[in-house]
């Protein structure tokens, strides 16, 4: 009994107590040699230790080492029972080469103690600091673009940036950058003795809305050698939009001329307009720009000779003044103050430009039958009555070569010149009208072109609008406005050959509008929108033809005919057609009960298509469309075998399978041949779920040109079926299956048609 109390003492006193040992761990191991990383003189190379305890604590350690170079901070510290301490053990060399030390110490807790032994050993290395050099010492840029955006000359610039030290240096970032410039890479490593490249380039969507002018910036290099301010400079240079072409050796003639003032629709030149002059010709002869400076503006209109079609004694000028910020130019007249008014070898004349804008004037064209048209103008003082736009006087010049026939606004009121008879009390520039004219014919209109922003209000149902853009957009782009305030209010919007975009449907959205054109829009509510604001507009605006027989349209059609464009017409949304494989560049027309063709839709692509069924036009005395009411047939041309097949419509909307103007429907088609008394589809085919996403109950169909033996089921991704929507034999021809939410989550799934060796899959999402 007292040998083992000796031997445990013993224990204690010489750091023998393995089972305490084991019970306090360090992490690395407190123990054998211990390397620290090559440390530059001056710094800190430290490693960290945790001690755990796995039993018997709490545990008092002491860490002792006796070297200037190495430390343990702590050197003492306590390890909580069942708990962890942290510690770390640090160098920093006095002189370069390796050095070692003992590092020694004990750990105890009331019963035991064990000592601590391991060997340190680090080596010192010289300075290795980065330091850091660039070249050059300032960025210089320039960009030299004429009016229209097009670049004349550009400099871009390299910042070399070096380190000339013995560390790795650090680039973090370059800050202060302004907006227009980029700078690429803006954080890397640089190793000693290397240099990396950085490219300074100025920012083209800055630049192109930038003055003619010299910028500064002061961009702040940031590294781990310290940081360094960058001087920036940006040229952005004026290259004049007229350019004389002249040879090496310019012609000899030439007449001065000084353009003491201008003015564009009585506004006064700004800061880089310019302008030029022009030969009988229409040759660019000379130029010159309103310079910082001032008035006058200096222009040597060139003579002819050395391979210069330039003016000729006793030619006429011609002048054309450049709007720099409108990015666009203007005819002018001049009114000359003295000096010859026609070219003379060594004239001197001076002379006053007034500018004019030749999109006061529109051209629409119209053509033969009904057009859909606006006309988005300050109408100019020559068509007033009692202060607005008389409907009368903005036709007279078309009626005088009796072409036409009738003007209907959106509220059916018309005007109809052979008759002598007008209700529309005047025409708003805000709203779209429909005209039939006998012949086709330009109507040409003065004034001055509103903004394409202006508020436009609506009110509950149809409406038709003028389109005020004076570029293409798509109808999604073009109502955007009126799309962030409620997609749901908006139920149709139509142009006049009966194109369509149903936003619920996400149908028709890409449907392009012709500036000039009207537009009818289906609202569930009052309220205004604003199309987007112009961007530069062309010298020319033109109206696209109305008319439903468009050129390409025509010539893609092998089969049917273009229907005709009566004025008015339903719209057509076919979601599915079931019963045979839809071939690329089938046919689909619509035909009125007397068998005259009044749809036709070329089906390219995969489901929906969508497009108008045309009326009856109660302008002619031949039909010519649907009347009123007049049940819908629809004819299947397959390319494939050249067969035409009848197809049977269902609706999956709410509506009625019959014509009324301005109605829409959503159908289904199926493909079949007769037997009996229905028809049989040509092939095996499940349909899309309809609606898909669905949130509550959807209907799946398919089509049996026999009968068989079917099971249709609702599958997660995983291929488990969770539920069985139907499993007998069925007979050939269309079926239906509805099927309900009830117990699903939100998420994909599948419906699986089985039927012998056949299977087919759509997709489904829920959406509660």
């Amino acid at each position: 009994m007292k040998c083992n109390v000796l031997l445990v003492a013993l224990a204690a006193l010489t750091g023998l107590a393995t089972v305490g040992q084991a019970q306090l761990v360090f992490d690395p191991a407190l123990s054998g040699q211990i390397r620290f990383a090559d440390t530059p003189l001056g710094q800190t190379s430290a490693i960290d230790f945790t001690a755990t305890d796995r039993g018997n604590g709490p545990w008092t350690v002491r860490i002792v080492i006796n070297h200037q170079s190495f430390s343990a901070v702590p050197n003492q510290f306590q390890v909580p029972a069942g708990g962890i301490a942290q510690f770390q053990l640090r160098f920093a060399p006095q002189a370069a080469g390796q050095v070692s030390t003992m590092l020694s110490g004990s750990y105890s807790n009331d019963e035991l103690i064990a000592r601590l032994s391991a060997t340190l050993i680090g080596t010192g290395v010289e300075n290795n600091q980065p330091e850091l050099a660039i070249d050059p010492d300032s960025i210089e840029l320039a960009i030299w673009v004429d009016a229209l955006g097009a670049i004349w000359g550009e400099t871009v610039a390299t910042l070399n940036v070096t380190n000339v030290g013995r560390g790795e240096l650090l680039v973090n970032d370059f800050v202060d950058i302004p907006r227009w410039l980029d700078i690429a890479p803006r954080n890397f490593r640089v190793q000693a003795g290397q240099s990396v490249p950085v490219d300074f380039e100025v920012a083209q969507e800055q630049w192109e809305i930038m003055a003619p002018d010299t910028y500064y910036a002061r961009v702040t290099l940031r590294t781990n050698a310290g940081n360094r301010v960058i001087p920036v400079m940006f040229d952005r240079g004026f290259i004049p939009y007229y350019l004389v072409t002249l040879p090496d050796n310019p012609p000899e003639a030439f007449h001065a001329l000084m353009v003491i003032d201008a003015t564009i629709e009585d506004e006064e030149l700004s800061v880089w307009d310019e302008v030029g002059v022009f030969t009988p010709r229409d040759r660019l002869a000379g130029s010159g720009y309103l310079s910082a400076d001032g008035w006058p503006i200096a222009i040597l209109a060139w003579g002819e000779g050395d391979g210069f079609a330039g003016f000729r004694n006793n030619e006429e000028f011609t002048f054309r003044i450049w709007d720099y910020s409108a990015g666009r130019d203007f005819p002018a007249e001049a009114v000359w103050a003295e000096g010859p008014e026609q070219f003379q070898d060594d004239g001197v004349s001076a002379l006053a430009l007034m500018g004019w804008d030749p999109e006061a004037i529109l051209n629409v064209p119209l053509v033969r039958g009904w057009n859909m048209l606006s006309i988005p103008l300050d109408f100019d003082q020559r068509y007033i009555v009692n202060d607005r736009p008389d409907v009368i006087r903005i036709w007279a010049d078309v009626v005088q070569r009796n072409r036409l026939g009738i003007i209907k606004d959106e509220r059916g009121r018309f005007y109809a010149p052979r008759l002598g008879f007008c209700n529309i009390p005047f025409w708003n520039n805000l709203e779209g009208y429909q005209a039939r004219l006998e012949a086709a014919d330009t109507l040409v209109v003065f004034g001055n072109r509103l903004p394409a922003d202006t508020q436009i209000d609506l009110t509950m149902n149809w409406n038709i609008v003028a389109y005020l853009p004076n570029r293409q957009l798509t109808m999604s782009v073009a109502f955007a406005n009126l799309a962030q305030q409620g997609v749901d209010f908006i139920l149709i919007v139509k142009n006049g050959r009966g194109q369509f975009w149903v936003p619920r449907l996400g149908f028709g959205g890409n449907t392009l509008i012709n500036p000039l054109e009207g537009l009818q829009i289906k609202v569930s509510r009052d309220c205004s929108f604003h199309y987007p604001a112009d961007q530069l507009a062309p010298r020319t605006l033109r109206l696209a033809p109305c008319a439903s027989h468009l050129a390409s349209r025509t010539d893609e059609l092998r089969h049917f005919n273009e229907p005709l464009n009566t004025g008015s017409n339903m719209s057509v949304l076919i979601m599915q057609i079931d019963g045979i494989d839809v071939v690329v560049g089938a046919e689909l027309a619509c035909f009125t009960p007397t068998n005259c063709l009044a749809g036709v839709w070329l089906l390219e692509g995969p489901a929906p298509w969508g497009g108008p069924v045309w009326g009856d036009d109660d302008e002619t005395e031949e039909i010519d469309g649907f009347q009123h009411g007049e049940p819908l047939r629809f004819v299947y041309w397959d390319p494939a075998r050249d067969w035409e097949l009848d197809v049977t419509p269902h609706l999956l909307e709410p509506g009625e399978l019959r014509y009324a103007t301005d109605d829409f429907i959503v159908i289904g088609l199926t493909v079949g041949i007769e037997a009996g008394n229905g028809q049989i589809p040509l092939d095996y085919n499940l349909a899309p779920v309809f609606p898909n996403p669905f949130n509550a109950q959807a209907s799946v169909k398919f089509t049996l040109p026999v009968s068989a033996d079917v099971r249709v089921d609702l599958v997660d991704l995983n291929g488990r079926s969770l539920k069985t929507l139907t499993s007998d034999v069925q007979p050939a021809g269309l079926h239906r299956l509805q099927f309900n939410a009830d117990g699903l989550s939100n998420g994909l799934y599948l419906i699986v048609l089985r039927t012998g060796e056949r299977q087919f899959v759509q997709r489904v999402v829920l959406m509660k």
